[in-house]
């Protein structure tokens, strides 16, 4: 089956909100902040969540089946890496990406370490106070004050992009080398109309594609841009840091018509 797309478009090209000069500027302060915040993995269970193409032959460990082959000593070990204040008790409880009981990144390292747990992005910021619920992203939210006091520049310029209102907003990185695994974020048969968001890569590029069935790809066509994510997308390997930030909100209308298909 061919991409859903926007309208059948694999991507929305939306350079036209911003030029390279004001996305360098932005990642000037984006790296510079990077490398005093703290950050945390994301990604690593998509093969237990049922959310990758059938027959997708990665055998890197995930979480999700890691945590259900443990012993009873392992899983201890695992729990006792948690927080406190929302412990893991029991294995009957959802764990990690979109569950009850958040990983911890203690917990994500350990994964990492003592399993070979892969975790496409290793650099995760959340620049938004939300519930952390995927179907709540577009709900809306204030910045947190790490962002308020360490991304100005770049807060001012999400602020400034045609929403009417913003929700999450969250910071996507990939280390050298490594490659985003290839999934879709909901079924398309459950799916509206697509999720309203924009994302826009400020440094080194990052190859996000979108992928259909015969596993033919389409890489994005600039540094900012909008796509249907319950379509399979992923992004390919390169020998250098990458990222991307993605908004969540509703569309300012518009902004909404002038780029409707």
């Amino acid at each position: 089956m061919a991409v859903i797309g926007i309208g059948g478009r694999p991507f929305v090209d939306l350079s036209f909100l911003a030029d390279d000069a004001t996305l360098d500027a932005l990642d000037v302060e984006i790296t510079y902040a990077l490398a005093r915040l703290e950050t945390r993995y994301t990604g690593g269970s998509h093969r237990a969540l049922g959310i990758v193409p059938p027959g997708w032959d990665d055998t890197r460990p995930d979480y999700g089946e890691v945590l259900a082959t443990l012993d009873d000593l392992q899983f201890a070990l695992f729990a006792s890496l948690g927080d406190p204040a929302n412990p893991v008790l029991d294995r009957s409880q959802r764990i990690g990406e979109d569950g009850d009981v958040p990983l911890t990144f203690a917990q994500m390292r350990w994964l990492e370490l003592a399993h070979g747990v892969y975790f496409p992005w290793k650099v995760y910021l959340e620049l938004t106070h939300t519930s952390g619920r995927w179907g709540e992203k577009s709900e809306p939210a204030p910045f947190t004050r790490d962002a308020l006091l360490h991304l100005p520049r770049t807060v001012r310029f999400v602020r400034a992009l045609p929403f009417a209102h913003i929700g999450s907003v969250k910071l996507l990185g990939l280390m050298p080398g490594d490659d985003g695994t290839v999934h879709r974020d909901g079924l398309p048969k459950d799916q509206r109309a697509p999720d309203a968001f924009i994302t826009f890569a400020p440094g080194r590029p990052k190859r996000l594609f979108v992928q259909d069935d015969a596993g033919e790809r389409t890489v994005a066509p600039s540094r900012m841009y909008w796509f249907n994510d319950h379509d399979w997308h992923g992004v390919l390997p390169d020998p250098w840091f990458r990222y991307s930030i993605r908004v969540d909100g509703v569309f300012d209308p518009a902004f909404a018509a002038k780029i409707a298909p």
